[in-house]
């Protein structure tokens, strides 16, 4: 199975605390729509199987907070989760900014994740995504995505 596709049991904190990561990465170089469809998406998926969680806005409506980020992460599969999350959003719009990056090397680094493993995640990211998009006969446009992702 491919760790993009690894299924956990999340609680309403740990909800909150992706959907607010994620949205910082979002916000770190200003909100694309593309962004803001997959948050979307990603938050009404975990309502079908989280309660008690409040509407999205709310919960984009308070910053992340590192110290219980670092609380409610508690093993290296939420983390990892957390930051391949964030890595999906930042890819999003088909750029990965210098902003989304130092972003996410704040937060592994806050995360406790080394460098090694951030390097890692990243490169199964792009992995995952160009597998999803491997079956475009477009090889001009798929070249183009390449390289925006590089």
């Amino acid at each position: 199975m491919h760790p993009f596709q690894k299924k956990l049991t999340l609680g309403l904190n740990h909800v909150q605390v992706l959907v607010r990561g994620m949205f910082a990465v979002a916000r770190c170089d200003g909100v694309h729509a593309t962004e803001l469809v997959l948050l979307r998406e990603f938050y009404e998926g975990c309502r079908a199987d989280v309660d008690g969680l409040a509407s999205f806005e709310d919960v984009i409506s308070v910053e992340l907070d590192a110290d219980s980020a670092r609380d409610v992460l508690d093993t290296d599969e939420l983390r990892e989760l957390f930051l391949r999350s964030c890595l999906l959003l930042a890819f999003a719009d088909g750029v990965f900014s210098p902003a989304e990056r130092q972003l996410l090397v704040e937060l592994a680094t806050l995360l406790g994740v080394t460098p090694e493993r951030r390097a890692e995640l990243e490169d199964e990211a792009r992995s995952y995504l160009l597998q999803r998009i491997a079956h475009i006969h477009n090889v001009d446009a798929l070249q183009d995505v390449v390289k925006e992702l590089a």
